[in-house]
């Protein structure tokens, strides 16, 4: 079984870590004292794709994509 990463996979992944290095570094401190994303944080994962709903024991929350956490 083959486990390596696909192309897209690749890309996906490397583009989150971009965001998360450029966008997400710089308020991480700051949104995590308030307990959540500053709304133009959450703006940019919609732009690229990377925000949507999940069910959370009923209650809908958001939810990034979080699978491509190392290269």
């Amino acid at each position: 079984m083959d486990f390596a990463l696909t192309e897209d996979q690749k890309m996906l992944r490397d583009m989150i870590q971009r965001f998360s290095e450029d966008q997400l570094q710089a308020s991480a401190v700051a949104d995590d004292k308030l307990g959540c994303l500053n709304s133009s944080t959450v703006v940019k994962l919609r732009e690229l794709g990377l925000l949507g709903l999940a069910d959370d024991g009923g209650d809908l929350g958001f939810a990034a994509v979080d699978e491509f956490r190392h290269p």
